[in-house]
């Protein structure tokens, strides 16, 4: 990685060196106002060049920190589609993010919240805010680790969601300019462009244009005697009296399906002109197309008597409502909660239009519409939504390394299953092809703070065959040192396939699916160096699908359950012995497993209540692997414990964990019988 680092800062050194109008700026303070300076002057090839240069070669050397060069440059890559860049404009984003000093960049600062906005908690709202007016340094470490919780391909050198906040930024800044009501000078649709990406479905149309729903409304009033059944005329009058309140209304309903995690939950944002001529933007309501003072206004009946007449506006709730419900169930949904409303209003001697008025009022469609609205989240990115998910199973063992340190070894195993169903839904597969899968997984340390920490990524291919599948379960083991603020991991898997006869070239493997979870570390082992100390135990299966741990190659247990008749593999290390005369300390090692208060004892018939066997370390640490025949234990739930003793000293050390038998597959039977 170095070794590029240096090869592209020459290369971008040699096409700086002698840019277009160099003079202009060559008198111009070195770092952020230069490349200010080509940017003012359309030298955007030489600003990239500089920038590029300056970054690595002097900025990064001297731990210059600043958050203008970082800003700026991720903006302008995205813009200028300079894909090339994705990488360092990631990084030199996230790098100025050290900085300490926030009065120079409090103003950056401000434009930087403001723009994270849509995609910002509440609570991240306030918390960036409060720093900021409070000049407190830890705001750059919020933001960082903002970032950083929403990156999406792990594995990458770029931070995928912060390049896709930016494309987002510009596609709503030239695309959405009804008005410039929001932070980036755009209408209400580009914050919610900002916030959740493109829509799945845009449907665009007018409200108001029909008059059908307020021909049958008053041919119910006929029907039910409220209008004399020969006055005719009289319905006439009153049908163009209320559609002559009609402002028909441009709306523009956007569509999300995928970007909740209840399954066929469809989410929706309307938008339109207040009152059909009024400002562009998010409505909160359908009754937000239909002018406020028609509300007031009576269509029938009169406003004495108890409030028995019914409004204009209430009649044209039901017509703005019937044209938008074929475009959405929603609305169709509350068309039809409003006229069962209506039929129950209108069944009487006389009309009840106060009650009417209450259970379809604006402020409950409003909180109905709002519920909608609510359901989406703060944030999405569209490698979520569209790349394919998988199960991911892990789990955390807690180790010391040879130094006594806090190690975690994560396990991860992902379905084999579940990968070729994906496979089978890659656009352009040929059956008759022999293709690559490959896996990148691993484990990525994070701080209390939200900050990166270390990273373990396993590279792992698998031939697949369409005639016969993949050649083996990608499982792998990962070993982390756990320092003291490593709070919580991030454990990833990413799935990519290679095209038939560039299968060795990375660049041109194509993303297809993942599966991120966040896990938080279990307490570490506590190690003063004066106990004798077990590490957590290993559980394996003579059958299982292999992963190497430590310096041994164990057959993984999926979800803790082994089948009977295969044999449970048990590994674990011991620590802090004490060191005698000899070179050697001696020790004996004992197991038993028990299930419900019972104990199964390996040896029927022995003297011996459970095994017990001698061995010797060479050193403070020692690590143990064995077999455990299983084939008289019935299905259920076991608790093995472990014991060790030192010979000379007796000091014990005991862990115990739980496992689950259960009955042999039928192919593993048939196997057996076989």
């Amino acid at each position: 990685m170095l070794s590029l680092r240096i090869l592209l800062a020459a290369f971008v050194w040699v096409t700086w060196a002698v840019p277009v109008n160099a003079s202009v700026c060559d008198e111009v303070e070195e770092g952020f106002k230069r490349g200010e300076c080509y940017l003012e002057n359309d030298q955007i090839g030489d600003y990239f060049s500089y920038v590029s240069v300056y970054y690595n070669s002097i900025a990064r050397e001297n731990n210059d920190y600043d958050p203008r060069l970082g800003f700026r440059f991720i903006e302008k890559v995205v813009r200028n589609d300079r894909t090339n860049f994705a990488a360092l404009a990631s990084e030199m984003y996230d790098w100025g993010l050290n900085a300490e000093d926030v009065e120079p960049y409090k103003d950056l600062l401000e434009r930087e919240i403001q723009y994270m906005g849509p995609v910002l908690t509440s609570s991240e709202k306030e918390n960036l805010q409060h720093y900021l007016d409070e000049h407190d340094p830890r705001i750059y470490k919020k933001i960082r680790g903002i970032w950083n919780t929403r990156d999406v391909i792990i594995s990458s050198e770029i931070n995928e969601r912060l390049i896709e906040h930016w494309e987002r930024i510009i596609y709503a800044k030239e695309n959405f300019t009804k008005n410039d009501t929001t932070v980036y000078g755009t209408d209400e649709r580009g914050e919610i462009y900002v916030r959740l990406g493109e829509p799945t479905n845009i449907e665009k149309g007018r409200v108001g244009t029909s008059n059908h729903e307020v021909r049958a409304k008053l041919y119910d009033l006929q029907n039910k005697g409220h209008i004399h059944p020969q006055a005719s005329e009289e319905v006439f009058r009153l049908q163009q009296h209320i559609m002559s309140s009609v402002i028909p209304a441009d709306f523009e309903l956007w569509q999300y399906y995928d970007v909740t995690e209840v399954e066929r939950d469809q989410i929706f944002f309307l938008f339109g002109r207040r009152g059909g001529s009024g400002e562009f933007g998010l409505r909160n309501s359908v009754e937000e197309f239909i002018s406020n003072s028609v509300f007031n206004n009576s269509a029938f009946g009169t406003r004495g008597g108890g409030g028995a007449d019914i409004r204009i506006g209430t009649f044209l709730q039901f017509v703005y409502y019937n044209d938008l419900s074929t475009y959405d169930r929603f609305f169709g949904n509350r068309l039809q909660e409003y006229d069962r409303a209506w039929q129950n209003s209108i069944g009487f001697d006389r009309v009840d239009g106060r009650t009417l008025r209450n259970r379809i009022s604006r402020s409950n469609a409003t909180r109905a519409t709002q519920s909608v609205y609510d359901r989406a989240p703060n944030d999405t990115s569209i490698y979520e939504r569209r790349l394919a998910g998988y199960d991911l199973d892990f789990r955390h063992y807690r180790f010391l390394d040879d130094h006594g340190r806090p190690e975690f070894v994560s396990i991860i195993q992902s379905d084999p299953e579940e990968l070729f169903d994906l496979y089978g839904e890659i656009p352009g597969t040929d059956d008759s092809q022999v293709y690559k899968l490959h896996l990148k997984q691993g484990v990525v340390n994070h701080s209390s703070e939200n900050q990166k920490k270390d990273r373990n990524i396993t590279n792992i291919s698998r031939v697949y065959d369409s005639r016969s599948g993949v050649e083996s379960a990608p499982n792998s083991s990962h070993s982390l040192l756990a320092s003291t603020d490593d709070m919580y991991s991030i454990v990833f898997s990413e799935l990519y396939f290679g095209i038939p006869g560039n299968d060795d070239d990375p660049e041109s493997w194509s993303i297809v699916g993942m599966n991120k979870q966040r896990s938080d570390y279990p307490e570490r082992l506590n190690d003063d160096g004066s106990e004798l100390l077990l590490s957590d135990i290993v559980l394996g299966s003579s059958a299982g699908d292999t992963v190497r741990v430590r310096d041994e190659l164990i057959g993984l247990l999926r979800k803790d359950k082994i089948e009977q008749g295969d044999d449970l593999q048990v590994m674990f290390e011991a620590y802090n012995f004490k060191s005698p005369d000899t070179d050697y300390v001696p020790y004996e090692i004992e197991y038993r497993i028990e299930s419900s208060g019972r104990s199964w004892w390996p040896f029927s018939g022995s003297e011996h209540q459970s095994l017990t066997w001698e061995s010797v370390s060479d050193g403070w640490n020692d690590s143990q692997f064995f077999e455990v025949e299983q084939t008289d234990l019935d299905p259920g739930v076991y608790t093995l414990h472990i014991t060790i003793t030192e010979t000379e000293s007796n000091r014990q050390a005991e862990r115990k964990i739980e496992f689950e038998v259960i009955e042999a597959s039928e192919d593993t039977q048939t196997a057996s019988n076989e």
